[in-house]
């Protein structure tokens, strides 16, 4: 007697999901939302690979291709075929309703656009698009693909997940209050590292999710918010990368968000040599606003976004110290004081200060410092001190420290029963 042979249907309908959800980037866990690291890629990487597959099991059979294809939506990306995705979105409720992660963008197009709709497709979708609140399709291509994008997410009831690559003025489209009850992550990106973008572009997005909680933005560059006004009451993580914003807009940033719990600001872009950056100093004087409800800080500083003469020792950020709820900080070392002296940096100084400790806050839990040249004094003494002035205190990450340094601060914090460790990555939030 033969072997027989067992089809992929005669398993059961939750080994099959359990199947699937291994194989959705979505399901599975690879696109992460809060990342910034991927906003650059938009995941294509990552979706082409898995849809390819999702795509032939959905197609074998019909049995199959009922339980794969809501798989094979659970995160798009758009593309030049907009409009026939579009088309199939709103024509195809179920499929919609399967979007969990969408990806859009807010430039057009540069490539050949090579899909054409018909004057029956244009009218459903114009008067689609009437019922999200904005204006008649435009017959420009890269128009048209800016619209379809908003369309889409505003005919994806069940998006958690969505990706933006904006563009530097242009705003994205307003939407019914609670239209995007679903969306918990908001990305956005923009290429043009000469520009940047501005938060306001997103308002509207915004407003109309009024679950939200994680804001993740890629070349920041403008804020602009009205005396009063908020951009999320929900969000409590802002994750913002490649920034360069002056005082007055980090202080709308830090406004826009009353229940931020979660803060990290790494400066970058190319045009710091227009727009002079916050200080660290002004930086942490307007995180006061939030001393009662941010928990987590990163601050990802460098010295070399600002002009020589904004440089100076005495702007320690001790306002740090009035934080009431601050349990874990990472810090480098241009976002505890930037210097254009050499003394920070001489290891021949003579270090006598309480810099670290002076800046902390009783509450803190967890301490990270990357690249803490200069700071050798400061560091044993906080070991020193902590169990009396911190007694929450209970790790301490380094990065970019030698080996036989670290040895030193290993053994000084075991005496004070808190744990060092070297680290390899601090530029992102810690969690957990």
């Amino acid at each position: 007697m033969g072997p027989t042979s067992t089809s992929i249907l005669e398993l059961s309908p939750e080994i099959l999901v359990q199947i699937l959800e291994y194989l959705c980037p979505h399901c599975s866990g690879e696109v992460d939302g809060t990342d910034t690291r991927s906003l650059g890629t938009w995941d294509s990487h990552v979706v082409k690979a898995s849809q390819s597959t999702l795509y032939g099991l959905s197609t074998s059979c019909r049995a199959m291709r009922n339980i794969a294809q809501p798989f094979l939506y659970h995160y798009i990306v758009q593309t030049e075929k907009t409009g026939l995705l579009a088309r199939t979105l709103l024509q195809r409720p179920s499929l919609a309703g399967a979007v969990e992660g969408l990806a859009i963008t807010a430039v057009g197009f540069n490539g050949k656009d090579d899909e054409t709709l018909s004057e029956e497709d244009l009218a459903t979708l114009e008067l689609r698009m009437q019922t999200v609140g904005t204006d008649a399709l435009e017959n420009d291509t890269s128009e048209r693909e800016n619209i379809l994008g908003m369309l889409m997410l505003g005919h994806t009831p069940n998006v958690q997940k969505l990706s933006v690559f904006t563009d530097c003025f242009i705003p994205m489209m307003y939407y019914p209050d609670g239209a995007l009850s679903c969306l918990t992550i908001l990305r956005a990106n923009c290429d043009d590292t000469g520009n940047g973008f501005g938060l306001s572009v997103l308002a509207g997005i915004m407003k109309a999710a009024p679950n939200l909680k994680t804001f993740v933005g890629y070349n920041l560059v403008r804020v602009s918010l009205k005396e009063g006004e908020i951009f999320s009451q929900s969000v409590t993580e802002v994750n913002i990368a490649e920034a360069a914003i002056w005082k007055e807009d980090f202080d709308m940033l830090i406004q826009g968000f009353p229940s931020l719990q979660i803060f990290r600001f790494e400066t970058g872009g190319d045009c710091c040599d227009d727009i002079w950056c916050a200080l660290p100093a002004e930086m942490a004087k307007s995180l006061l606003a939030r001393k009662e409800t941010l928990k987590k800080l990163n601050l990802s500083i460098s010295a070399r976004f600002y002009p020589d003469e904004k440089l100076v020792r005495n702007e320690l950020i001790d306002d740090l110290s009035h934080m009431t709820a601050l349990e874990s900080i990472i810090l480098s070392v241009d976002s505890i004081y930037t210097e254009s002296g050499a003394d920070i940096y001489d290891s021949d100084s003579d270090d006598d200060t309480d810099t670290l400790i002076d800046l902390l806050p009783e509450s803190v839990r967890v301490l990270g410092i990357v690249e803490p040249s200069g700071l050798e004094g400061a560091i044993i003494r906080l070991a020193a001190s902590a169990p009396e002035k911190f007694p929450l205190l209970r790790k301490v990450m380094l990065q970019d420290v030698d080996e036989e340094q670290y040895m030193v601060y290993k053994r000084v914090f075991k005496k004070s029963g808190i744990k060092c460790v070297k680290a390899k990555r601090l530029d992102l939030i810690i969690r957990g």
